[in-house]
């Protein structure tokens, strides 16, 4: 399973800024929104290639409710957070609310293509993350949490034909901070974010 803490020092008279890098080999991306023209099939094109059939064939005998390596070692998967804003900070409440993309990594070999020219990866939509399995990770100290959807869901997945993924999704989360505050106003708050699986 998947147990990481993310931590970042707050104080409610300081700056804060918070970031995370996500570094991406250098590979060109197909998007399923991306220059592309229609088959008599209904399927989409890039140069030569038929991405429809390279999603369709996902299908064919996946089955979303069995992890990768099902019998094998457990499915590693990496996290990364790309802190957007921290909203508040609350002493009465003990605790603050934090906007980011939630990134997440790991392999599945079912999802492997072979690789064509000018598609290693492929981009698709939040429909497409729905067929496929996909980790069940959580917020150990969440309050609360949503999921931006305006004016579609915020939420993408690229596949890499080796079968790695990438899984990107923006949250706001309210999470619990408990506080000492003995030295306050020159008190300094350590926040977790704790994540599981």
């Amino acid at each position: 399973g998947l147990a990481s803490i993310m931590r970042a020092a707050l104080a409610p008279w300081a700056f804060l800024t918070l970031a995370a890098t996500l570094i991406h080999p250098r590979t060109p991306f197909a998007y399923a929104g991306e220059p592309e023209r229609t088959v008599s099939g209904g399927g989409s094109m890039l140069g030569d290639v038929n991405i429809s059939a390279i999603l369709d064939s996902f299908s064919v005998s996946y089955d979303k409710r069995v992890r990768p390596n099902y019998g094998g070692p457990p499915v590693e998967v990496g996290v990364t957070m790309y802190v957007l804003s921290i909203s508040s900070l609350s002493e009465v409440r003990m605790d603050f609310t934090l906007d980011f993309y939630f990134r997440q990594f790991w392999t599945d070999p079912r999802l492997a293509f072979r690789k064509r020219p000018g598609v290693e990866t492929l981009s698709v939509g939040s429909e497409f993350i729905k067929n496929i399995w996909v980790p069940d990770t959580f917020f150990v100290n969440e309050k609360q949490s949503y999921f931006h959807i305006a004016t579609t869901s915020n939420e993408f997945i690229r596949i890499h034909h080796s079968g790695s993924i990438t899984r990107s999704i923006r949250l706001t989360i309210t999470a619990s901070c408990p506080m000492n505050l003995q030295y306050f106003p020159m008190d300094r708050q350590l926040c977790h974010i704790e994540i599981e699986s």
